[in-house]
């Protein structure tokens, strides 16, 4: 599934990023968009 490889992309951005502040609110942004996302997808699917 495409959301596992955003999820693995995020944690290993946030590995290489360890003492950057700025990585880590962007990957908390990026995934609170993800699963909002996800989340809509969903529901949208169970209709």
């Amino acid at each position: 599934m495409r959301i596992w490889k955003y999820l693995q992309r995020i944690a290993f951005l946030r590995r290489s990023h360890v003492c950057c502040l700025i990585q880590s609110l962007d990957d908390v942004v990026a995934t609170s968009l993800l699963f909002q996302n996800w989340h809509e997808v969903t529901v949208n699917a169970h209709g």
